[in-house]
């Protein structure tokens, strides 16, 4: 029988975590690579029974094979733990762990991190994907860099309920070193990180007083400001778009944002004020598309024309007019992106490599000149992105 640990809250769970066993002997014979450091990997669920058990399954194939799995159910009503009882039965790295009390993704994580003993952690969303290399990869990405490298982030492709990948809907990312400001303009990580156990616990894990959704780019800023992200250029990760994304509370979204530029103006005081205004210009842009995709036109407009205000240059830029042409284009065919019966597209797992997908490209000089003003900014130097960054 399984056994499945309960807790109800992330504090009081710190003292009867159980030592993660060696796995040394269940895996060899079966691919287990000796002398490489234990990976944790948290996977936080609610409500996911539909999902997690294809989750799941995508860690247990990784071809890195040192896994310490930490499923944390936050108190499901759908039978979650169920689905995946039978994978950790056979699984000595699986544990389950569920809550009594819901009580949202910051403190589920938080958990999972507490019970974790990995040398490196990464996290994947009970709905979500990875392909087999991820872990392998992003831990050789790791070993060629210094302490002062917190994260190994990769490319996300976007996935609809079928995992067959959505044409278009890329996080590509090549920031790397000190990339705070890039992150204050577009979560560009979307969950794809490795993090370095001591660099994340130095920050003191998740913030659980923030709004949900804005937990993970808060992380990262928080980690941003004193080490360093590396990519590993590859789609290693999919995000499961679901038909019934397109109800998200974009307002309350817009709201943890806001809290979040907040929070980052008063503990890096030295940052221009323009660098706000832009950030929460690209964020207004990325509701305005959730919207309008989802053919909520109303709000979809108020959201553009509150974008053009922050930043009226927004409309300079090519990849913007395109996007809000593709967006009023895929409404008004009626289709939002996540119920293609387009039976060809191919799955993001089909047993092959990474998908080889198309990366947008920066062309614009308006979009050359923001990039390069932003790149200027350091929270570490003080340099405010008037001038030359001094190498």
């Amino acid at each position: 029988m399984i056994h499945v640990e309960v807790t109800s809250s992330a504090t009081s769970f710190n003292s009867g975590v159980k030592s993660v066993p060696d796995y040394a002997g269940s895996l060899e014979g079966s691919g287990w690579q000796e002398n490489v450091e234990l990976v944790s990997v948290i996977i936080p669920s609610f409500n996911a029974r539909s999902t997690i058990r294809e989750a799941l399954m995508s860690v247990q194939s990784q071809t890195y094979r040192n896994l310490d799995i930490v499923i944390v159910d936050d108190a499901s009503t759908d039978g979650t733990l169920d689905a995946v009882a039978d994978l950790a039965e056979t699984d000595s790295r699986v544990r389950l762990i569920r809550r009594e009390q819901n009580g949202g993704i910051p403190s589920t994580r938080n958990i999972g991190i507490n019970a974790s003993r990995g040398v490196y952690l990464s996290f994947l969303d009970a709905d979500d994907l990875w392909h087999p290399d991820k872990i392998r990869l992003q831990v050789e990405k790791m070993r060629e860099c210094g302490p002062e490298v917190a994260v190994v982030y990769s490319w996300c492709t976007y996935m609809d309920a079928n995992t067959r990948i959505i044409p278009g809907r890329v996080f590509a990312g090549t920031f790397e070193g000190e990339v705070y400001t890039q992150l204050l303009m577009s979560n560009f990580i979307n969950n794809t990180w490795l993090v370095r156990r001591s660099c994340l616990d130095a920050v003191g894990h998740y913030r659980e007083d923030l709004i949900t959704g804005n937990e993970d780019l808060q992380i990262y800023l928080d980690l941003a400001a004193r080490y360093d992200f590396v990519v590993v250029p590859q789609f290693l990760t999919a995000y499961r778009l679901l038909p019934s994304s397109k109800s998200h509370d974009v307002w309350n979204m817009r709201a943890g944002h806001k809290a979040v530029l907040s929070r980052a103006r008063e503990e890096h005081p030295s940052l221009p004020v323009w660098l706000f205004r832009w950030s929460e210009a690209n964020q207004l842009w990325f509701l305005a598309f959730r919207c309008l995709r989802a053919g909520r036109r109303g709000e979809g407009i108020k959201l553009l024309l509150a974008t053009f205000l922050r930043d009226p240059s927004f409309i300079l830029r090519s990849t913007v007019r395109q996007t809000f042409m593709q967006a009023i284009a895929t409404q008004l065919s009626g289709d939002a992106g996540v119920t293609s019966q387009d039976e060809g597209r191919r799955r993001f797992l089909d047993g092959g490599p990474p998908p080889k997908l198309e990366v947008p490209q920066v062309t614009s000089w308006i979009a050359r000149w923001r990039s390069q003003r932003i790149s200027r900014v350091s929270v570490r130097t003080g340099v405010s992105g008037s001038e030359p960054v001094r190498k």
